[in-house]
């Protein structure tokens, strides 16, 4: 009998074993999908983004850049243009050349950006003020912003401005040329801060193209391809 209770004990112990085993094997894959999404969400102290990422998955841990939430086909806007917002002011569409010329033309890391009149029209000291054609210099730049932007694609390729040449069609007694050419360069210094600043020329003129105030041309350096 001591012999049967000893042979049942260990069957009895064989099973206990066997079940334990059993629930192991079934418990194992829960624990390591617990692992593997506790590994997930430990986050990485560089732009916010978790150490490790399944393939197919992003998580938003709630800081840093949120590039990966950007639709299909959505592009970010550059930081140009998010300040060129902040200041009130945004790009026209580009006009095409009038005549037989391009509206830039790009020669190693600089870009040469054709002349572009004023939409205003007059002569600076008999027709019109000072202000208003030193506004007129600061639309004009815009407008020559977005034809660099059509033809370079984003405006955060630009380094810095070179240069840049203003006319003013002024009256024989108008000396203010430079106080009306602060208004396109200011704003380039609003854009682009330190990399705005250019050398310059501001020149009186008789006439200019159909009658504008001010024409302006510029030279950028991008960055390279």
């Amino acid at each position: 009998m001591a012999i049967g209770h000893r042979g049942a004990r260990e069957k009895g112990g064989g099973l206990e074993e066997a079940a334990l085993d059993a629930g192991i094997v079934r418990l194992r894959p829960v624990l390591i999908t617990v692992g593997a999404t506790i590994f997930a969400l430990v986050p990485l102290a560089i732009h916010g983004r978790p150490l490790w990422e399944p393939p197919g998955v992003l998580f938003d841990l709630g800081v840093g850049p949120q590039d990966h939430q950007m639709g299909a086909g959505q592009a970010l806007t550059s930081r140009v243009e998010s300040r060129i917002r902040d200041l009130g002011l945004s790009l026209a569409p580009p006009k095409p050349p009038v005549a037989n010329y391009l509206g830039t033309k790009r020669s190693g890391d600089l870009l040469f950006v054709a002349g572009r009149v004023s939409r205003l029209r007059g002569e600076v000291g008999s027709e019109i003020t000072t202000d208003a054609a030193r506004a007129a210099a600061r639309e004009t730049v815009l407008d020559l912003l977005a034809i660099i932007k059509r033809d370079i694609g984003d405006l955060d390729r630009i380094v810095s401005v070179e240069r840049m040449q203003g006319f003013v069609r002024s009256a024989a007694s108008f000396t203010e040329h430079p106080t009306v050419i602060d208004g396109a360069s200011d704003l380039l210094v609003e854009l682009f801060g330190e990399a705005g600043r250019h050398a310059r020329t501001a020149t009186g003129a008789a006439q200019l193209p159909f009658g504008a105030a001010v024409q302006l041309d510029m030279v950028l350096r991008l960055a390279p391809d």
